[in-house]
């Protein structure tokens, strides 16, 4: 399975966590909390995301819940990434650029 590291521009938990691991979310865990993102409406479910987040990273969701607005679109979009092959469109949160963001799919 793959892994992204989320390195936290403000740290979570008085300090102690500094970055987050993710690991690759399975259908399991997809049919459960479902896909945060929606491309189509340009919109992310943070409802759906914290939960989740919190799963795939083993950081308990209270700390989760602390993130800033960027680390949490940073986290958003590592978790799309590690689900792969789908779309995904973020506007413009927080002065960030707009995200366009392709990832391969299988043949």
């Amino acid at each position: 399975m793959s892994e992204k590291i989320i390195k936290l521009r403000k740290p979570l938990n008085e300090n102690k966590i500094r970055e987050l691991t993710m690991r690759e979310p399975t259908m399991k865990q997809l049919r459960k909390y479902g896909i945060p993102v929606d491309g189509k409406s340009q919109s992310i479910d943070f409802e759906k995301a914290a939960p989740m987040i919190a799963e795939l990273t083993g950081v308990q969701s209270v700390f989760i819940e602390e993130m800033g607005a960027r680390d949490a679109l940073d986290a958003v979009t590592a978790l799309v990434q590690l689900a792969g092959g789908f779309r995904v469109m973020l506007p413009r949160y927080f002065g960030l650029p707009d995200l366009l963001a392709f990832w391969p799919t299988t043949a």
